[in-house]
C-alpha cells in the first residue's frame, strides 16, 4: 500500500465533508466526497469520509466496499476500525475482530477499537473478553460509553462490585441517564 501525499485542493472540501456529516447533511457530504473522488480517485481520506456517510445511512455493504478500496491505497487504523464495525454490523464477527486487531496493531492506543471489540463481545455473550477490551477502552479514553458498557459486561460476567463501580463512573459522566441508573439498580438486585 502506498501512502498518498495530501492535496491542498482536496483538504478544504474534506473539512466541509466532516462538517456536513456532523450536522447530519449526509447527501451533501456524499456529493462532495464523490466530487473529490472524481478529481482524485485514489484519495483515501475522501473514501474514508464516503464510508462514514454510508455507515451513517446503514448501508453496511457499501461502506465495506468503500473501506476495502481505501485500504488498498493506505493502511489506516480508522479505516480498519470502521471496516471492523461494518463487518460486526453484518454478522461477520471473525472479520470484524481481524480488522479491529489490525487497527490496534497500527495504533495501540486506539480506544475506539477496544470499545468496538468489547461491545461486539457483549453481543456474542463473551463477557470475559468484553471486560478485557472495555477495561482498556475506559483506561485510554474514560467516557460514558466505555464505563457504561464495562459495567454491563462486569454485571453479565457476575462481577457485581466491579459492575457497580463502573456504572457509578458512567453516571458521573451522564448523571441523568436513565439506562445507567436502571442497570445500576438491576446490579444491586
Amino acid at each position: 500500500m502506498k501512502d498518498m501525499q495530501k492535496d491542498p485542493q482536496v483538504e478544504r472540501p474534506l473539512a466541509q465533508v466532516s462538517q456536513f456529516i456532523q450536522s447530519g447533511n449526509l447527501e451533501r457530504a456524499r456529493a462532495l466526497c464523490e466530487q473529490v473522488l472524481a478529481q482524485s480517485p485514489q484519495d483515501a481520506g475522501a473514501l474514508l469520509h464516503l464510508g462514514v456517510v454510508a455507515m451513517s445511512q446503514y448501508r453496511w455493504d457499501e461502506a465495506i466496499a468503500v473501506f476495502e478500496r481505501a485500504l488498498r491505497i493506505r493502511a489506516d487504523p480508522w479505516l480498519l476500525g470502521n471496516l471492523g464495525n461494518c463487518y460486526w454490523k453484518t454478522g461477520r464477527i471473525d472479520e470484524a475482530e481481524y480488522c479491529l486487531r489490525g487497527a490496534l496493531e497500527l495504533k495501540p492506543d486506539f480506544a475506539g477499537a477496544y470499545y468496538s471489540m468489547g461491545y461486539a463481545y457483549i453481543e456474542s455473550k463473551d463477557y470475559k473478553n468484553a471486560v478485557a477490551n472495555l477495561k482498556e477502552a475506559a483506561r485510554l479514553k474514560p467516557d460514558f460509553a466505555s464505563t457504561y458498557w464495562l459495567g454491563v459486561a462486569y454485571r453479565e460476567a457476575g462481577e457485581y462490585q466491579n459492575a457497580i463501580a463502573s456504572l457509578n463512573e458512567a453516571i458521573k459522566f451522564k448523571p441523568t441517564d436513565h439506562e445507567a441508573h436502571d442497570n445500576l439498580g438491576r446490579t444491586y438486585h
